[in-house]
Formats: C-alpha cells, sequence, structure tokens
C-alpha cells in the first residue's frame, strides 16, 4: 500500500512524510508512534484510494488537461490530510541538541595580516581542489533533504520549502521552532541554507526569531556562513544567480549581530571570506556570461541604430520638388512613422550605452549586487524596445508607400501581424530574463511611489475632488 503513496504524493513531501513514518533514530515512545501513524495512514489511504478510482471511472482523464489538474488537486488534498495527521502525532522536536548553548566568538588573527591573507588564499587553493576531485558544485535547484543528517520533519519541510508544514507544526507546538538538529542547525539556519525565502519571512514575524539569530553550529559557522555557501538558484541567467546570492547574504547581514561579521569558523574563516571562496567559480562564469551578452547585444543594438538612422534620411514617398518637404506630411502615417524612428533610434542607442558601461566596469564581485543586473535588464528592455519600434516603423513605411485601398485592409493587417513575428520570438527566446526586467520595474515604481510625500498625494487628491465638484 504504501507503494501506491509514494506514486500519488508529491516526491518532496513524500520524503518528508517517510521521515516521520519510519525513521528510526528517536526514542521508544517516538517509535510506538511510528507504527500507529502507518496503521492511520494506510487505513486512510482506502477511502482517498477509492475516490480517486470513481472520479477517474466517471471518465475525466478522457480530457488530459483536465484530468492532470484534477490529478494533482487530489494530490495536495491528500498530502494536506496526511500532514495534518502526522503533525499531531509527530513529536520528533522534542529531540533537540541546544542545551547549555553559549555562543562563543571567535575572531580573526590580526597579528599578521599577510599571514591571514595567505591562510585564506591555501584555504581557497584547497576548495578548488575537492572541487575539481568530486566535481559536486552544480548550480541546479535542490528537490530533497539528504536523508543521511537524518532530519526531522520540521526541518526536512523548511529546507524543501513547504511552508504549510512548518506553519502547521509550529502552531500546534510552539516550542518546537527551537529544535536543533545533530549539526547545529535550527529552522532558522535551514530556512537560509536553502534559499526558502516565505518561511523566511514567516519566521521574522515569529517572536522567537531574534533567538534563532545566535545559533552556530557544529562546524562553528554562523547564519552568514550559511548564506555563504551556494546551494541552488532560482532564477535565470548565472549573473542573476550571482545578484540572489549576494542579495541573500545582505540580507541576513542587516539582521544578524554586527559583531557575527567577524567571527571565525573551524577553519578560520569569517563569512565574507566564505563568501568569496564559494562564489568563486559563480563570480568567473557570471563575468564571462555578462561580457559575451553585452557584446553581443550591443552589436545588436549598432544594427538596429544604423537602420533607424539611414530610414530618417529615406523618406517615404519622396520630398516636394519645389520646398522639400515631405510628400505626406499631412498623413497620420507618415507622423507615426517619424514618431517610431526617432523612439526607435533612441532607446536602441541607450541599450548600446549600457552594454558598453558593462563592458568597460570592473566586475567586482559586489558589482553583480545591483549595478551590473541592473544595467544589463535596461539594456535588454531598451534593445527590445527598439526592435518593436524599428518593426513599427517598418510597416508604416510600406503602408505610406504602397497606399493599399479600402478592400486590401486585410492584407495590410496580416502583414503587419507577419512583421512582428521576429519580434515575438526574440521575445519568447528571451522571456526568462525579461521576466527579471519586470520585477526591477516594478522594484523601481515601488521606490518612486516611496519617494513622493505623501502630504503631497493627499494634497493632489483633495485638489481633484474640488475640480469635480
Amino acid at each position: 500500500m504504501l507503494i501506491w503513496w509514494e506514486d500519488l504524493i508529491p516526491r518532496v513531501l513524500w520524503q518528508l512524510l517517510w521521515c516521520t513514518i519510519s525513521s528510526n533514530t528517536y526514542t521508544p515512545i517516538t517509535a510506538t508512534f511510528t507504527f500507529a501513524t502507518t496503521y492511520v495512514v494506510v487505513s486512510v489511504s482506502i477511502d482517498f484510494l477509492a475516490t480517486i478510482g470513481i472520479m477517474m471511472t466517471l471518465g475525466i482523464s478522457e480530457f488530459d488537461g483536465i484530468g492532470r489538474i484534477w490529478q494533482r488537486k487530489k494530490q495536495h488534498k491528500l498530502a494536506g490530510h496526511l500532514a495534518e495527521l502526522l503533525v499531531q502525532k509527530d513529536f520528533s522536536w522534542q529531540i533537540s541538541f541546544h542545551e547549555n548553548f553559549q555562543p562563543v566568538i571567535v575572531l580573526p588573527v590580526l597579528s599578521s595580516r599577510v599571514e591571514r591573507i595567505k591562510h585564506i588564499h591555501h584555504m581557497k587553493e584547497m576548495h578548488k581542489t575537492n572541487s575539481e576531485i568530486t566535481h559536486t558544485r552544480s548550480y541546479r535547484p535542490i528537490t530533497n533533504i539528504p536523508h543521511s543528517r537524518n532530519y526531522t520533519p520540521l526541518l526536512a519541510a523548511t529546507g524543501s520549502g513547504i511552508v504549510e508544514i512548518v506553519e502547521k507544526i509550529i502552531d500546534k507546538f510552539p516550542e518546537a521552532i527551537h529544535h536543533v538538529s545533530l549539526d547545529g542547525h535550527n529552522v532558522l539556519h535551514m530556512a537560509v541554507k536553502y534559499r526558502q525565502l516565505k518561511i523566511f519571512n514567516m519566521l521574522k514575524k515569529h517572536s522567537a526569531f531574534k533567538s534563532l539569530l545566535f545559533r552556530i553550529n557544529a562546524e562553528g559557522r554562523t547564519l552568514l556562513h550559511q548564506i555563504s555557501e551556494p546551494e541552488f538558484y532560482v532564477v535565470p541567467g548565472v549573473a542573476f544567480q550571482l545578484q540572489d546570492e549576494l542579495r541573500w547574504f545582505e540580507r541576513v547581514r542587516n539582521i544578524v549581530p554586527s559583531h557575527y561579521l567577524m567571527h571565525c569558523d573551524k577553519d578560520g574563516l569569517t563569512a565574507e571570506d566564505v563568501l568569496e571562496m564559494e562564489h568563486r567559480e559563480m563570480h568567473k562564469e557570471a563575468k564571462g556570461w555578462i561580457k559575451e551578452t553585452a557584446q553581443s547585444c550591443s552589436t545588436v543594438a549598432v544594427l538596429v541604430a544604423t537602420v533607424v538612422f539611414a530610414a530618417a534620411y529615406t523618406i517615404p514617398g519622396g520630398t516636394n520638388q519645389n520646398n522639400g518637404t515631405p510628400m505626406f506630411l499631412g498623413s497620420r502615417v507618415f507622423l507615426f512613422f517619424t514618431v517610431t524612428d526617432v523612439v526607435a533610434l533612441v532607446s536602441s542607442l541607450a541599450s548600446v550605452v549600457m552594454f558598453l558601461s558593462i563592458l568597460t566596469s570592473p566586475f567586482e564581485l559586489w558589482d553583480f549586487r545591483r549595478s551590473l543586473p541592473r544595467k544589463l535588464s535596461l539594456g535588454f528592455a531598451s534593445l527590445f524596445f527598439s526592435l518593436v519600434c524599428t518593426m513599427l516603423t517598418f510597416s508604416a513605411t510600406v503602408l505610406l508607400t504602397n497606399r493599399l485601398e479600402h478592400h486590401q485592409k486585410l492584407v495590410s493587417v496580416v502583414f503587419c501581424g507577419a512583421v512582428f513575428f521576429p519580434v515575438a520570438i526574440f521575445w519568447r527566446m528571451q522571456y526568462p530574463l525579461y521576466k527579471v526586467v519586470q520585477r526591477l520595474a516594478k522594484r523601481l515604481f515601488k521606490a518612486l511611489k516611496q519617494a513622493v510625500p505623501v502630504t503631497l498625494i493627499n494634497y493632489s487628491r483633495k485638489r481633484a475632488q474640488c475640480w469635480e465638484f
């Protein structure tokens, strides 16, 4: 019967539930609960399996899309019921390793700066050698939590990003938030280590959040050391991956005590040393990726600027021989042609400036926090906008020169639609990066909204109401 459950429950949640059901690392009291929970799971599974069988018999699976949606809905509902049952009987968080914890801050040796620099370089070479031997450093999304550490369901759910189970455990047992694993990780360490932002924000609202910040794990690493180790990425492009890592480091640095910035782990490295050492390869890849991207896009932007600049001197329909004015000066299409041509030229040159500023930057590690990704996003947005305006200019030119009759309007509409086919392909291929641009635009709009005084907004609203009356 458990094989059926493994097929029906999502893999990450099944791993979490299996840790609760089959773990043999707890006390005999918990082991007794294990067999009881297994019996409950098997008995409850019969009802849900019968329900799913009835729905499949009704023929809902004939529509593949609806069938998949319905199956996922049943899986999530089924997993929710299982989670509620297991949370009520889970006492694994009671076995904690935080008794008599006293955070000891180890400061770096300041007697010889040269020796410390040599030590850091030595640790970097050792890390590089280990990475080349094991080949374990891959920036891929993590989908499960290692079984070897025997994490409890609370920590496993935190690392997997299952917010609902974490909330249910903490709501049912508030003291479970102080649970510490054998290697010294608490729930905040797991949320930071596996980059679970929703759980991190949820813990920030908890009253025990400050007490979780002081935890130092068995390797002598603070919360900042945890965030300095790259685990996975959630954004496209290695430059934006590095930006997300630096954003996480800055987010955690703003909440930990200031003296934790100087704390050294067992290897004698501070959090910033670990950040630089662990992200060395990512930094190197990000520099190469952003250079190649900026060079390619700047070439395209220069070509677009050349085309639209030449279009301004090649006026559709020619000019009047007497006074030199364009033949279609009074036409709305000609006005549209002029505006789109100017906008295309300005946006393409703006993208060229952005990409050139990227190529001339020093490419330091913290340049990838704001400067370089912002320039790249603005350059992409300007380039895409210039391509759209170029296609609009071309469409206006064709409409002016051919001057289609009323019965040929359908031909003109089809032609204009075909013109935007390359733009659609370009947008589709670069869509993940434009999602980053969209998030950047939202943050800029939010910053501008906060910069405007509230009193000015209220005054404008009052004036608008007065004008209405």
